[in-house]
């Protein structure tokens, strides 16, 4: 019976797909803030648009952090990923998680990118492995630079520079940490919408092992 659902999931997926009239799907892996987690990034990121001019800030649905960014995929090859990871139980164990302050990447007088970073832990390296080797049977390979886990906070600068942002995580430091934790218990796939807010929606959950 469980196959059977499975399979039935499955083809309601891949019509549902044809009926989106599209022909290419964006898919990534990513772990999401708890609820508790998620209000406390978006009243940071929110106190923080007062100070620093960005296009466009994150959706406080769309806060993850990537783990296996998949690309746009013809369809064939989406379902193909969908088959593979639904039903997955992930090897890693559940591992806390903490946002440490902000960064930017992109030019520094003009960063493309404003993010909260996240602390580097054994569980986080461990799920970014595992999860790159599940999808190794597809053909997918992990980026070749550096894995830097971070959470996207707003996009492309209209006058805050890098300075600025350092200048006031500098601050925070001497003040306080940010103060956003959570235990990570499952890995999501998601589809990006474009053109609508909140962009992600969860296609698949792939729950990690309870901790011990």
């Amino acid at each position: 019976m469980k196959h059977e659902e499975r399979k039935e999931r499955m083809n309601r997926m891949n019509v549902q797909d044809r009926e989106e009239h599209v022909d290419r799907i964006r898919y990534f892996i990513g772990l999401a803030p708890d609820a508790a987690a998620r209000a406390r990034l978006a009243e940071a990121a929110a106190a923080r648009q007062r100070d620093w001019r960005f296009a466009k800030w994150t959706h406080p649905q769309d806060f993850h952090i990537t783990l296996a960014f998949l690309g746009d995929l013809p369809l064939p090859r989406a379902a193909a990923v969908r088959e593979t990871l639904d039903g997955y139980v992930c090897a890693t164990a559940a591992f806390e998680v903490r946002v440490t302050g902000w960064g930017t990447f992109g030019p520094p007088q003009r960063p493309a990118i404003l993010w909260a970073g996240v602390a580097a832990s054994e569980g986080l390296g461990a799920l970014h492995g595992e999860l790159w080797q599940a999808l190794a049977p597809l053909g997918f390979e992990p980026e070749t630079r550096p894995f830097r886990p971070h959470l996207t906070a707003a996009r492309r600068s209209q006058g805050t520079t890098a300075a600025d942002v350092a200048a006031m995580q500098e601050e925070q430091e001497a003040r306080e940490a940010l103060g956003v934790e959570w235990e990570a218990r499952e890995a999501v796939l998601l589809q990006t919408h474009f053109g609508r807010r909140p962009a992600y929606a969860p296609v698949l959950g792939l729950p990690l092992r309870p901790r011990v």
